[in-house]
């Protein structure tokens, strides 16, 4: 029973606590029930978890348009630094600043794709390449400047230093993940 299971590749929990109950001890049903039982949430969780991974895709369009939100956000964040530093803008560029980075992260996997499942067809696997580094020092940036604003929130008396530190690390963004938008072709 064991070996068909394996074969069809559709080991459920309840399937291994019906196996246990038919072929073992009254000791080993409960340990297998109580493993099935304390399996169950992982494994619905993790059917029913898609996440961000959806999002991922090996298509230079997408990949484009990811970069380009990325540049969005990180320019929204910093308006909201430039316009004020009081606590709720910090914690509005904290959120923008994340979601940009979020996109960038997603972009970045998607031009891993591209590297990994097209690069030896691809005439731009090189551009690829050096896109891949411009989107990771525009990420390098994005945590520098979420540090910064993270540090500014709890430091009235340091906020104005910080604030221009998130400022820079968010500026430094932009063009490089523009340059990396415009070498994926």
């Amino acid at each position: 029973m064991l070996k068909i299971m394996y074969q069809s590749h559709k080991v459920t929990n309840s399937s291994w606590a019906l196996m246990a109950s038919s072929r073992h001890s009254r000791v080993v049903d409960s340990w297998c029930l109580a493993l099935c039982l304390l399996l169950l949430p992982l494994t619905i969780a993790a059917q029913e978890a898609t996440g961000p991974y959806d999002q991922i895709k090996g298509d230079v369009h997408v990949v484009r348009m990811q970069l380009l939100l990325g540049v969005k956000y990180a320019d929204l964040a910093t308006m909201a630094l430039q316009n004020s530093a009081d606590e709720e803008q910090l914690n509005r560029s904290l959120e923008l600043a994340k979601r940009s980075y979020v996109y960038l992260r997603l972009a970045m996997h998607g031009v891993e794709l591209l590297i990994a499942d097209y690069g030896h067809t691809r005439a731009t696997s090189t551009a690829d390449k050096t896109s891949l580094k411009y989107i990771n020092a525009a990420r390098q940036n994005n945590l520098r400047a979420q540090t910064a604003i993270q540090n500014s929130i709890p430091s009235p008396e340091n906020r104005e230093h910080y604030v221009q530190e998130a400022i820079q690390g968010l500026q430094g963004i932009i063009p490089r993940a523009r340059l990396a938008a415009k070498l994926i072709f």
